[in-house]
This record gives C-alpha cells, structure tokens and sequence, in this order.
C-alpha cells in the first residue's frame, strides 16, 4: 500500500512539474519577426502592428520588415490607413517569418461636400480728396478696384 502510494506521489509530481513547463512556455514573451506586403509584394512601411490591450506595440520600417514581443497563442493586428486590417495568431512552434499581405480597403462614398471657407478680406477705402489728385469717376472707379485687398 505504501509502495503505491509513493508511485502514485511520484506520478503526480512528475505530471505537475511538466505542466508547470508548458504552462510557463505558454506565459512567456517570444520575439516574432516578419515582413509586410502589399498585394504585388512591395514593402509597405509604417503599418501599425500591435497586441490589443498589452501596450505592445511596433510598426514596420521602410523596408517592411517588423519585430514585435508576443505570448503563444496571441492575436497581433495589423493596421494601415487605406487597407484593411489582418489579425494573425501567433504560434511559438512556428518561428520562421511572418509574411504578412495586406489588401486595399475599397469603400464608395456617395457624397462628397467641399465648403468654401468665409474669409473675411479688409476693404481699403481711399479718399479722392486724399490722393490731392482730380481724378474723373471712371478713373476713380477702376482705381478703387485695383487696390481692393
């Protein structure tokens, strides 16, 4: 009975220190690399690539090349003005480069409106008296419109 006992104690010990090993793995940072694209395999630099609600975050340089800490099992996103957003969860036994491919957002505007924006422009008023030269109201009148600001 004792000697079943301890190799039932043994047993335990062994499977509880083994989860702890992949449990700990599971918890752990892991640097991911990888490489962003568009869809004919150019670099697209300044992407913003981050790891919702941890504060990790990175963006691809110019070359489009990135390096972002993550946890096994982690969702990273992938953000660029004009493209649509790529989410890819990261696997730790699976570390090669990630190649990453975004695609362009198409969306249809149905209205577009432009607004002249109200400047208001100082009026310059001169005097015929002023000038202390006659001038005849059509010369008066042409010359007022030149000097209009």
């Amino acid at each position: 009975m004792k000697r079943l006992s301890f190799i039932l104690s043994f047993i335990v010990c062994i499977c509880v220190a083994n989860t702890n090993d992949v449990f700990s793995q599971k918890r752990e940072l892991q640097q991911f690399k990888g490489k962003v694209t568009n869809q004919e395999g150019e670099p697209v630099p300044y992407v913003s690539i981050y790891v919702p609600g941890t504060g990790r975050e990175t963006s691809s340089d110019m070359s489009g090349n990135f390096s972002i800490k993550a946890k096994h099992k982690e969702t990273v996103y992938f953000r660029y003005i004009g493209m649509k957003d790529v989410q890819i969860q990261l696997d730790k036994d699976n570390p090669s480069e990630i190649l990453v491919q975004i695609k362009p957002d198409t969306f249809r505007l149905d209205n577009v409106i432009i607004r002249k924006k109200q400047i208001k422009r100082p009026t310059v008023v001169i005097q015929k008296e002023r000038l202390g030269i006659r001038l005849a109201q059509q010369d008066a009148t042409a010359f007022m419109s030149l000097i209009n600001i």
